[in-house]
C-alpha cells in the first residue's frame, strides 16, 4: 500500500491507525493470507467520500495523463507553495526532512524519528504527511 500511496510504510500505518480509530475505515481477514488484511471502507468513511472535494482535482490529474515523477515533482512545487502562503505544514520526501536520521552517507536503511521506524533506500524519496523541511529555502 506505501508504494501505491506514494510514501512510506510508517506513514501509511499511521494513517490507517488514524482512519480506523475515527471510524471511516475496518480491517477484515484475508481469506487468502492469513498475513494480510483487507482494509474497507466503513458506512461513515463512505458518506466522507461522496463529498470528498479533492476528487475533481483526481480526476483531472488523471486526464491530464502525467507522468509519475512529473507529477510528484508538480505536486512538490504546489504543496510548497500553498505551505509557505499559508505558513502550515506540508508533505515531502523523506530526505528533506528534519526527522530523518542516517547513520552516514553509504548507509541503506536510514530511521525516522518521528515514527522511530526504519526506513529503507528505497523509501527514501517517497512522501511523507509528517514532514518537517531542514533548514533552507523553498524549492521553486
Amino acid at each position: 500500500m506505501a508504494k501505491f500511496v506514494g510514501t512510506t510504510r510508517a506513514t501509511v500505518s499511521e494513517m490507517v491507525k488514524r482512519l480506523e480509530a475515527k471510524g471511516y475505515l475496518e480491517r477484515k481477514s484475508s481469506g487468502e493470507d492469513k498475513r494480510s488484511v483487507i482494509l474497507c471502507t466503513t458506512l461513515r468513511g463512505e458518506k466522507i467520500l461522496a463529498y470528498d472535494p479533492i476528487a475533481p482535482l483526481v480526476s483531472a490529474i488523471a486526464m491530464v495523463e502525467l507522468g509519475a515523477p512529473n507529477f510528484r515533482d508538480t505536486l512538490r512545487k504546489v504543496l510548497d507553495r500553498l505551505g509557505t502562503a499559508q505558513h502550515r505544514h506540508h508533505a515531502d520526501s523523506c530526505r528533506q526532512c528534519i526527522f530523518l536520521s542516517e547513520t552516514s552517507l553509504a548507509a541503506a536503511e536510514s530511521t525516522c524519528r518521528f515514527f522511530r521506524a526504519a526506513i529503507t533506500k528505497e523509501e527514501i524519496d517517497l512522501l511523507c504527511f509528517n514532514f518537517e523541511r531542514r533548514g533552507g529555502r523553498i524549492r521553486s
